[in-house]
């Protein structure tokens, strides 16, 4: 069985010969060598600008928080928004490119960032120059505190991207090559959503019109949020969730604790989970392979390979990859262990 169709057979509601692997690399050409899945981003250019260097709409120095509001949910009505068609148009050749090297060798992820944390770029401060390069968002929360001054700019705003993310979401999933379309939208933390009612009310409608679209194209519609996503499950229309990180994970003993909290989460859906190789103890260095096995063993002998794809949790932290030894040496015996090379 190629490793497309092991990932197919998850998700087909099969119980595979083995697990299917996905391990999420800032490197392709390392996700390939390790992963049955490859997963690859689209963006919008302009808001790719607000991920790396920061949004328009950050607060001023000396500029209260209701000052601030104020002032945006104005500026608002002026904003450029970029062609919608070209928009789509350059994303879908742009993963064409991408995709092509990996098509019907890998199980191909079309990923999108979703509404709700594109929105929150728009207001984050400006990326200090020594973590630019990180690819990591970095702001406050601001749209969150938007919703609370001007709820209706703010509504009006996420309306307005989520239209965007809905035209990439559709035409991803139209692709040939697409098995998979999954949107990152992140709006929970451990205690739960983190969101006003009003706006995770947005958040499902627009996430079931996403599901929608992928489902309607034959395609598999995942989720990534991180947090404690138990309370938003019986509204999510997903068939893989990913990363089920409904507790932290930072040491063996936190993990084994949060392995058997996502087996009794898990026995109360019947979707497909995304998880099972905490990112925190592959680049842990205190934690030996040995250790880091006997945890992903035990975590697969409780849920058993049946609705799991065993994945990492998140990319590399900034900087850090799987050309590192220990890193690598982790994956690679994961692998061996469930005879997947």
């Amino acid at each position: 069985m190629t490793r497309r169709r092991v990932v197919e057979s998850v998700f087909e509601g099969l119980t595979p010969p083995r697990p299917a692997i996905q391990v999420e690399a800032n490197n392709k050409e390392e996700e390939y060598a390790l992963s049955d899945t490859v997963g690859i981003s689209v963006r919008v250019p302009q808001w790719a600008e607000y991920f790396s260097r920061g949004g328009p709409y950050g607060q001023r120095p000396g500029e209260s928080r209701a000052q601030w509001a104020e002032r945006v949910s104005e500026e608002l009505k002026y904003y450029p928004w970029p062609d919608l068609h070209s928009v789509v148009a350059d994303a879908v050749n742009a993963f064409r490119k991408a995709a092509g090297r990996y098509a019907g060798e890998r199980y191909i992820v079309f990923k999108v960032l979703g509404p709700t944390e594109t929105a929150e770029t728009f207001f984050a401060p400006p990326v200090p120059e020594e973590v630019a390069d990180y690819d990591q968002t970095w702001h406050r929360y601001d749209f969150a505190v938007l919703l609370r001054y001007r709820p209706d700019a703010a509504l009006a705003l996420y309306d307005r991207i989520a239209g965007y993310v809905y035209e990439l979401v559709r035409a991803g999933a139209e692709l040939d090559v697409v098995d998979a379309v999954r949107v990152a939208d992140d709006a929970a933390d451990y205690r739960g959503p983190l969101y006003s009612p009003r706006l995770m009310e947005r958040y499902y409608e627009w996430h079931g019109r996403f599901v929608d679209a992928v489902t309607r194209a034959g395609k598999v519609p995942m989720l990534h949020c991180d947090g404690n996503v138990q309370p938003m499950e019986p509204r999510l229309g997903y068939r893989g969730i990913h990363p089920v990180d409904i507790a932290p994970k930072t040491t063996l003993r936190d993990a084994y604790e949060w392995g058997r909290a996502v087996a009794e989460f898990r026995a109360r859906t019947g979707k497909v989970f995304v998880t099972g190789m905490p990112i925190d103890l592959i680049f842990n260095e205190d934690v030996s392979v040995d250790e880091f096995l006997n945890f992903v063993k035990w975590f697969v002998d409780i849920h058993g390979t049946e609705r799991l794809l065993l994945s990492t949790t998140h990319r590399p932290y900034p900087l850090r990859g799987y050309h590192e030894e220990g890193a690598r040496a982790k994956v690679l015996a994961v692998r061996r262990a469930y005879g997947a090379d």
